[in-house]
């Protein structure tokens, strides 16, 4: 069964599903939604279930009812253009959830009595979610084991970089089949939902391409309207422009700017992070690395944190080993950096060529890496 973890991971990557254009339709008739299941359960068990909507980090309740020996029936108000929402199932024991469209007047959910696997059936657009759970599912538990193996202290130099080398290929499959989907349905409510749910993982003008594709039916949809914002944002800091300047200040609490370290004829990364940050956590070693290799070789690195705890900072700094510029307005998300550079995840990487101007974005891992030590071996 694809458990809860699994769902929130695919959703936060990327991922979509392949349904034809028709399903895509705005139906103005579509007010009430009727949603019934039946699940394997020990006869005489009772459990609840939920249904709602995120609204980013709040669950939405739309609607409640007890499962009784694995039947359960649910009914939603929905308008005339068609959302996602997510159903759970949870007891004492365990809490189960299957992401659902509300695109059709009746919905079934069953589980597999093999795999114990939850689907969702009465429109393609469920089906075909379905059928995408169950294809990225394996690589997803074989992502997994790589992470573990990456994590073991007790592996060779040659199996680390190994375990990391499965890891990456293990994202880029999961995106390459992501990307395809996006592409196939970018003209129905999945295209725009699962766009939704990996923008910060794409360029602006990319994003901007797929939302001339989305009909105008969906203009007025939250979503549509975080993605165009996201557009207007990503402009402010394009490749081939030339660098932003930000006054911040250090750890000491000095008042300094981007340009007191940002040196024409070096390579400059910008490292946007922050302690709370558990994947810029995880990436901080290959960023000591880089810095430890390649800082006499005319590449720096400026740390930007969107931190807003200066213990926690500080101590993060000593803790990770960043010995390398670190600033920070201590603004969260709200940091004059991160909106100037149109930051909206984080880790997030901008490189400055020797120029001052924009080279690239969101360079991570081995990427990164490899893209430093090319360019170091060019200045030798």
């Amino acid at each position: 069964m694809i458990k809860f973890f699994l769902q929130v991971f695919i959703v936060s990557l990327l991922y979509s599903v392949s349904l034809s254009a028709g399903d895509g339709k705005i139906r103005e008739s579509l007010m009430r939604c009727n949603i019934s299941g039946k699940l394997h359960r020990s006869a005489g068990r009772t459990e609840k279930i939920y249904i709602g909507r995120r609204d980013g980090r709040q669950f939405i309740l739309m609607d409640s009812a007890v499962v009784k020996d694995g039947k359960f029936m649910l009914s939603v108000e929905t308008g005339a253009v068609p959302h996602d929402c997510f159903i759970y199932f949870s007891d004492t024991d365990k809490m189960e959830s299957v992401r659902l469209f509300l695109d059709a007047d009746a919905l079934v959910v069953e589980q597999d009595k093999g795999n114990g696997m939850l689907a969702v059936k009465g429109s393609e657009a469920n089906e075909a979610y379905t059928r995408l759970s169950t294809e990225i599912e394996p690589m997803y538990y074989a992502m997994k084991d790589a992470m573990n193996r990456y994590n073991d202290t007790l592996l060779t130099t040659e199996e680390h970089k190994q375990a990391e080398k499965d890891c990456e290929e293990g994202k880029r499959k999961i995106t390459d089949i992501t990307m395809q989907y996006i592409k196939d349905n970018i003209g129905n409510i999945l295209g725009l939902t699962l766009l939704n749910d990996s923008y910060h993982t794409l360029s602006g003008p990319v994003v901007e391409q797929y939302l001339k594709q989305i009909p105008t039916d969906f203009h007025q949809e939250p979503s549509y309207k975080r993605l165009a914002q996201y557009v207007e944002e990503e402009k402010k800091c394009m490749l081939g422009d030339d660098y932003h300047d930000v006054e911040l200040r250090t750890p000491d609490g000095e008042t300094k700017k981007l340009s007191d370290f940002i040196k024409e004829g070096k390579l400059t990364i910008i490292d946007f992070w922050a302690s709370w940050c558990g994947p810029c956590r995880a990436e901080m070693p290959n960023m000591v690395k880089i810095y430890h290799n390649f800082k006499d070789s005319g590449v720096e690195i400026i740390g930007v944190s969107l931190d807003k705890d200066e213990k926690a900072w500080k101590k993060s700094i000593q803790e990770l080993g960043m010995t390398w510029p670190q600033l920070s307005d201590l603004k969260f998300w709200q940091s004059k950096a991160a909106e100037v550079y149109g930051i909206h995840s984080i880790p997030m990487t901008v490189i400055i060529a020797p120029n001052g101007r924009i080279l690239m974005k969101n360079l991570r891992g081995e990427d990164l890496y490899q893209i430093v030590a090319a360019w170091a071996e060019k200045m030798k």
